[in-house]
């Protein structure tokens, strides 16, 4: 397979496909009535949690994202916790296997609102190092900012941010990096309460 940054548009549909169809198969894709976070409502709602058990599915995404990163000299992977976790370690045993070198994975949490490394020993690892931030689902483009903020903060170069899936079609220049690279793109409808058409016609909300 080739590199999917510099790759064939083709490739990219394909592929796409398949992460869409790992998605609906782990019932990670959810059609229903939703209201979000920000408020507004939706009948499309993307459930990251559940692709987690299937731990090949998981593993094969984080390989097609190691993929496009491979010549990118990635020093360290960093993740948000808590899911993002899995994804920066299987990403980084995926880079590690294809450059026959030792990629490090770390993980920032929310601490006092902001995504920071707990301790020094972690922040350490990261300082002077090409890093990667991935995540699951791209919404509103804060956390991946925060992140990177913490990166450089410590020393660290991000050279790339990759997404399972960017459903709040945030831009690269949203988090200020060249671009994002998102395995799959979903466009959801949003609506603001008195505008929902599910609302109109009196759909219970989904428990998320």
């Amino acid at each position: 397979m080739s590199n999917f940054l510099e790759g064939d548009p083709r490739e990219k549909r394909a592929r796409e496909e398949k992460v869409r169809q790992i998605f609906e198969r782990a019932g990670v894709i959810q059609e229903g009535h939703f209201r979000l976070a920000s408020g507004l409502h939706t009948s499309k709602f993307v459930e990251k949690t559940l692709i987690y058990p299937y731990t090949k599915d998981t593993s094969d995404l984080c390989e097609m994202i190691a993929q496009d990163f491979k010549d990118k000299d990635i020093g360290i992977v960093v993740a948000p916790a808590v899911g993002g976790v899995i994804l920066s370690d299987k990403t980084a045993t995926h880079l590690s296997r294809m450059n026959s070198r030792e990629v490090l994975a770390v993980f920032v949490e929310k601490i006092e609102g902001r995504m920071r490394f707990r301790n020094n020993e972690l922040s350490e690892l990261v300082e002077g190092k090409n890093a990667l931030i991935v995540d699951d689902v791209l919404t509103t483009g804060k956390s991946i900012r925060d992140i990177i903020s913490a990166v450089q903060g410590v020393g660290g170069v991000v050279v790339g941010v990759a997404v399972l899936c960017n459903r709040g079609d945030v831009r690269p220049e949203d988090v200020g990096v060249d671009k994002i690279d998102a395995l799959i793109t979903l466009k959801l409808d949003l609506y603001k309460p008195e505008e929902c058409p599910c609302c109109t016609r009196n759909e219970p909300l989904c428990i998320t």
